[in-house]
């Protein structure tokens, strides 16, 4: 069996800054793995905003937008679609200068495991990981076991 390569690690981030950004800079990433929002839970964690408002120590990491217009959610989809739901404006982020293949590392592994994603959904993540990155399928058993 070959010797997984050398991939990126959540601690091999590089050091974000903390902003509070407008709701409406930040925009779903097309490569988020998650296509799919089961309702009962985001109705559990809207009524949750409503009550409690946006628990600000979870922030959205992001990343600047590729296009330049806004930033691009690497985790917190389901948060930012909630706290739109109940009109909360402006969020807390982690804005960090992620590459393309930092980017998917993020959506990728640091999502692997939340619930509710479909396996076609997340398959067709790691494939993108895959052909951004040069890596295999031996590297994504080494990272999640």
């Amino acid at each position: 069996m070959n010797e997984p390569t050398n991939v990126y690690a959540s601690a091999n981030l590089p050091d974000g800054e903390l902003r509070m950004i407008p709701i409406e800079n930040l925009h779903e990433s097309p490569w988020n793995p998650r296509q799919y929002y089961p309702e009962g839970a985001m109705r559990e964690l809207i009524d949750s905003m409503r009550v409690s408002g946006y628990r600000e120590w979870l922030p959205l990491m992001v990343r600047p937008a590729p296009d330049g217009f806004g930033y691009e959610i690497g985790a917190g989809h389901r948060r930012r679609r909630a706290a739109e739901a109940v009109g909360i404006e402006i969020l807390p982020c982690v804005v960090r200068p992620l590459s393309d293949a930092q980017f998917l590392d993020v959506l990728n592994f640091d999502n692997t495991g939340r619930e509710d994603v479909h396996p076609l959904h997340e398959a067709a993540g790691w494939r993108a990981w895959m052909e951004k990155t040069g890596h295999g399928v031996i590297d994504i058993a080494y990272r999640i076991g």
